[in-house]
């Protein structure tokens, strides 16, 4: 006997959730036997945030739906694009055995997409070229793209919940199951149960309940990183991704410790894209700058910059930087306050002005009577946010040697070659200006650990322009927030010849923070600092110019002096940026390196 859901008569079940039994999905058709996907919900395990109430047709205009409660996935799947499975109805039936008294259970119905699953088609053809998976790549994009301009997120970007025909045409792709797709969240629980998602394609900031654009970044790197290997990242063969909180526990704690590896024929700047989707959070591409750096485009997370334009680094740690006509970065005398502007770091001042501008000065007496071996690279780690990129240019005022911010995009163009001889040029131009100063900011991206990487050649010249670059009288920094992902033998003596952590601020350094954030600001004269200092254990320098910037926005708008109540209320609205577990990693790198 033929069982229905409404109208629709069951055709083969397709899949069920057994471990939560929250869905259960058929093929089933119509009166006229026209195919459908069918998709069901069991109201037992379905927080009441997921039911919305709307009503619609077709095409309406969403702001005007309105009516009765049906899945917030059907207002998403409402939105009329190529890449997304089209809506067709949906209702509400009681399973057989429940009885009338007993909660309906909500369906809705979408077209029917011939075709393959993504994750079955990267399986049976294996290897993909680069060109198709660029093309699956922009076509997912164009649907994500779709969803965050009107405030969605997808959530469940998986090789799983991608249909593709069986030759792989990326025009084919629909993206099917918006189960997951709600609107911006960040530190509220979302509007579904997140159990049932894949791990491996989860943004870290998932844990913390934020779910956005850049969150769909991460998972979309994900299905870019699938295709071109085969596993998801981080992922071991055997593993399903549908377990516990205690192996994905096991995951975040791969990404913090594992690199990934990449087969040979990906593109090198397309490699850099991969690891800032994957890595970053706070800094994460976007979905557009995502695209252009897989795209071989200059930049990775900023428009490319024409001659003598100038760009500007977040949180306040570098002021402006130009480049040439070949877009290499220009070198210049920095002019400004010097040390004198930066608030703690004192045992990490004291070794720069000792053991680096110092000796530079007295450069003669230095070699001939104490045979001091010049350092050729210092290297500053720890949490983003503390100041290492600020300090740098500090330094650069204070010794008044040529200086030049380098970011990877600055390199990185469609080859590794090309970008090996942009990296020759970079240090042939900061030897026409000695003494200089080069400085790599987030240079892990740069010089990946060669043991993960086929064709180390942009590596294997940073190492070469490296050795011995002070006898040319250049020196190079490198900041990182990821010290281990760095090739290690740039941490040997000779190469990054000072390794130095600088740590999240100590109350006495957050101390002098607030004050010199405060500095030329309208403010009462009674300003007791250290219960502030006191009360923002774990915060970062920038956390701390955000807290005064905000104290200053409340005060503007009563037209007041910034008072110790402002700056309280803005510190209670501004939580810490790091997590007290992210903090425990670094303290634990500390014994590394």
């Amino acid at each position: 006997m033929a069982e229905y859901i409404g109208k629709y008569r069951i055709e083969q079940p397709l899949y069920k959730n057994d471990q939560e039994r929250l869905t259960f999905t058929y093929r089933v058709t119509d009166q006229s036997g026209t195919s459908y996907f069918l998709k069901t919900f069991n109201p037992e395990y379905l927080p009441k945030s997921m039911f919305t109430t709307v009503e619609f047709s077709p095409g309406a205009d969403m702001s005007q739906v309105q009516a009765e409660s049906v899945l917030q996935e059907i207002e998403a799947v409402l939105v009329d694009h190529p890449h997304l499975v089209r809506y067709v109805d949906h209702g509400k039936w009681n399973p057989q055995g429940r009885g009338k008294d007993k909660e309906a259970w909500p369906y809705f119905v979408t077209e029917w997409v011939d075709g393959i699953l993504l994750s079955d088609y990267i399986d049976n053809h294996r290897p993909l070229s680069w060109e198709q998976m660029l093309g699956i790549v922009n076509v997912l994009a164009s649907a994500l793209s779709c969803l965050h301009e009107r405030g969605w997120a997808h959530n469940d970007l998986t090789p799983s919940n991608v249909m593709i025909s069986p030759d792989g045409d990326p025009k084919s792709i629909k993206l099917i199951d918006l189960t997951h797709t709600a609107g911006f969240t960040s530190d509220t629980r979302p509007p579904f149960y997140a159990s049932d998602l894949n791990m491996f394609y989860r943004a870290p900031e998932h844990i913390k309940s934020i779910y956005n654009a850049s969150t769909d970044v991460f998972s979309l790197a994900a299905v870019l990183y699938t295709m071109a290997t085969g596993l998801a990242p981080w992922q071991r063969r055997g593993e399903s991704g549908m377990t516990d909180m205690h192996e994905e526990a096991e995951v975040r704690r791969r990404q913090l410790k594992d690199p990934l590896s990449f087969p040979a024929e990906i593109p090198y700047a397309a490699k850099v894209a991969l690891l800032n989707a994957l890595y970053r959070q706070e800094d994460r591409p976007s979905l557009d700058d995502f695209l252009h750096a897989l795209s071989n485009d200059r930049h990775l997370s900023s428009p490319p910059l024409r001659k003598g334009q100038t760009k500007d680094e977040t949180a306040g740690e570098e002021s402006s930087q130009t480049l040439d006509a070949d877009g290499l970065p220009e070198f210049c005398t920095k002019l400004g306050p010097g040390f004198e502007a930066v608030a703690g770091m004192t045992d990490i001042l004291l070794t720069l002005k000792r053991d680096i501008i110092h000796v530079y000065s007295n450069i003669d007496k230095a070699r001939s009577v104490y045979r001091i071996t010049l350092p050729n690279g210092i290297l500053l780690w720890g949490p983003k946010g503390c100041g290492k990129s600020f300090v740098i240019s500090k330094f650069a005022e204070q010794s008044g040697y040529n200086y030049a911010l380098v970011h990877t995009s600055d390199l990185l163009v469609d080859s590794e070659v090309e970008s090996s001889r942009r990296l020759a040029d970079l240090f042939a131009k900061a030897q026409s200006h000695a003494p200089a100063v080069i400085c790599f900011d987030e240079i892990d991206a740069l010089t990946p650990d060669r043991a993960h990487d086929d064709t180390p050649i942009l590596v294997n010249e940073f190492l070469s322009q490296l050795n011995k670059c002070s006898d040319r009288g250049i020196l190079v920094f490198g900041t990182t927030n990821r010290p281990e992902m760095i090739e290690p033998s740039l941490l040997r003596t000779g190469r990054f010849d000072k390794v130095i952590y600088v740590p999240v601020p100590d109350v006495k350094s957050r101390q002098a923070l607030f004050s010199l954030y405060m500095k030329g600001r309208r403010q009462e004269q009674s300003i007791d600092i250290l219960p502030l200092a006191e009360s923002t254990e774990g915060y970062t320098a920038s956390d701390i110019e955000a807290i005064v910037n905000q104290a200053s926005i409340l005060a503007f708008y009563e037209d007041k002096p910034i008072s110790g109540r402002h700056l309280q209320d803005a510190v209670t609205s501004t939580p810490s940026s790091l997590s007290d577990s992210e903090i425990a990693h670094y303290e634990s790198l500390r014994k590394r390196f």
